[in-house]
């Protein structure tokens, strides 16, 4: 499966307000997204990535560079979900397993004092909703970005003349 991508010049990959060289620069928010759009769009399987340029732009010392700078990007942000998404796990078990012993000390206390019985209950609200939120709002996005990220990650990057997808 091949993603092609068109660029005027290589600045389109990186943060117009970053101007250190390319081994170091910010990539471009308005790329990243396009990323996500066409990645998110295919299947991952073997992906190759290619980023088409006028012939009369392309450096091709410029292009080892930049591929190395996206390849150290891709993996960084596929590293950083997956810790991310394990630490999603972890908060959603830690707040629905609050959730069940508010519960339970509050049914335990309730034979002793209703008022604190139902002041352990709002834990049991609150911590139960906020590990469901997390799991039904969350954890679906972190997991979109994993994806994506991990294809990204695992992909072919190749620079080619414009001029032959047209």
């Amino acid at each position: 499966m091949k993603v092609i991508i068109a660029l005027d010049d290589y600045e389109d990959i990186f943060d117009d307000f970053d101007i250190r060289p390319y081994s170091q620069r910010s990539i471009s928010t308005d790329f990243i997204e396009e990323l996500h759009r066409r990645f998110n769009a295919v299947e991952c399987n073997k992906p190759t990535l290619i980023l088409t340029l006028p012939k009369k732009n392309r450096i091709k010392k410029d292009e080892k560079i930049i591929k190395k700078r996206l390849i150290e990007f891709f993996n960084a942000k596929f590293r950083y979900y997956q810790v991310k998404l394990k630490s999603t796990w972890l908060r959603i078990f830690t707040f629905i397993l609050l959730g069940v012993l508010s519960l339970i000390l509050s049914l335990y206390v309730e034979h002793y004092s209703i008022a604190l019985s139902d002041y352990l209950f709002i834990g049991v609200y609150f911590f139960t909703w906020e590990g469901l939120d997390t799991f039904i709002y969350s954890y679906p996005r972190i997991e979109k970005k994993l994806r994506i990220y991990k294809c990204v990650s695992g992909s072919i990057i190749q620079f080619d003349d414009e001029e032959r997808y047209e």
